[in-house]
């Protein structure tokens, strides 16, 4: 079938009205869909995280293999470390991680301060449509019983959410993001939120929480080598003083006896101390090694782009969501007079034709 283009403008011309009034009400709906969608600010922080010589070296012999289909980058992190940077984004939206965050202190724009908890669940906007739904459901409630968590309080267990606390931990997710480059290796961390002094001050919380995160995981070991280390050091010094006390309060005791048996049971004492001391240098450098071995296992992070105020909002402009609303109505407009009511005729048509035959029948 072939389609002829200059009629169907003709027709287009002579159906402009029906055009205009269905963009129009298409435009109208626009405008309220955009008075009630809510503005997000975003605000992103950029982390580079430190490569030692021998993860330089496997990613350049890595880069070879990589052409064989071999990821031997990808295989070495996973052997030295059990939580790979691939792993962060579930990190930072992990239920333990996220709940950390509700009882942060925030400034919000107005100079108020509250729980990052308090905000996310007062200073939220509800449209319209939701607002039957909230209503509803705030009927027969009683607002002492509602769970809140502010500046300081204890958090609750992630283990036995109630069905609010759930729905608020993935909405609050949602807002989290964490983006690992396969490239590089950058680490893009970008938190929304309806106020941009709050989405910059949250952003930089995550990225905190999540370098502590790492480097508690990567010194785990070495901090508990070094707390037993320490307490041996501790109990080795106190034997150590002892047995030099023993030893000096005994030679102080016989210094004018020169009897055999004074002089072996004085050597005895000077070799139980001598052995103490030796017992307590060697912990001391063991403490002072497994001290060394938490600086070396610390990760760094350089920040490359630190987070900022937005000054605009990263979700769809007002103006752009009224403009794509009425684009859809002029769409709707244009594929109903060329098509659809035609379409609709011929089917109507039909049916009468199948009524009428039957009748006659």
């Amino acid at each position: 079938m072939k389609f002829d283009f200059v009629r169907a403008i003709h027709k287009l011309y002579h159906e402009k009205r029906l055009v205009i009034i269905i963009s129009l009400v298409m435009a109208i709906i626009g405008v309220f869909m955009a008075l009630n969608s809510e503005k997000i600010y975003s605000s992103t922080v950029v982390l580079a995280p430190e490569l030692s010589n021998s993860n330089r070296v496997s990613e350049s012999f890595g880069s070879l293999t990589a052409m064989f289909g071999i990821d031997l980058n990808r295989m070495s992190n996973h052997n030295v470390d059990a939580i790979f940077p691939e792993m962060y984004p579930l990190v930072v939206t992990s239920p333990d991680f996220v709940v950390s965050l509700w009882n942060v202190p925030v400034t919000l724009s107005d100079g108020t301060i509250k729980s990052y908890f308090e905000h996310f669940t007062e200073d939220q906007f509800t449209p319209m449509w939701s607002l039957p739904a909230r209503w509803i459901g705030s009927i027969g409630s009683d607002d002492e019983e509602i769970e809140k968590v502010g500046i300081g309080d204890t958090l609750p267990d992630t283990r036995f959410f109630s069905t609010r606390l759930e729905n608020i931990f993935y909405l609050m997710a949602r807002n989290i993001m964490c983006e690992v480059s396969k490239d590089n290796g950058l680490i893009s961390i970008t938190v929304s939120d309806n106020d941009p002094l709050v989405s910059c001050a949250m952003a930089d919380t995550v990225q905190k929480k999540l370098q502590a995160y790492i480097t508690n995981y990567r010194t785990q070991k070495a901090r508990f080598d070094y707390d037993y280390t320490s307490k041996l050091v501790d109990e080795s010094r106190k034997e150590y003083l002892d047995a030099q006390l023993a030893a000096a309060n005994f030679a102080d005791a016989n210094i004018s006896v020169f009897k055999q048996k004074v002089i072996i049971e004085r050597d005895i004492l000077q070799n139980e101390f001598q052995i103490k001391y030796n017992t307590y240098n060697a912990l001391s450098q063991q403490q002072q090694n497994a001290k060394a071995l938490i600086g070396a296992n610390t990760p760094v992070y350089t920040i490359i782009r630190h987070s900022s105020v937005a000054n605009q909002a990263s979700s769809t402009p007002r103006s752009l969501l009224v403009i794509m609303y009425a684009f859809v109505g002029f769409i709707m407009a244009i594929v109903w007079i060329l098509f659809g009511r035609d379409y609709l005729h011929s089917l109507v048509s039909q049916y009468k034709a199948i009524d009428a035959e039957e009748a006659n029948n």
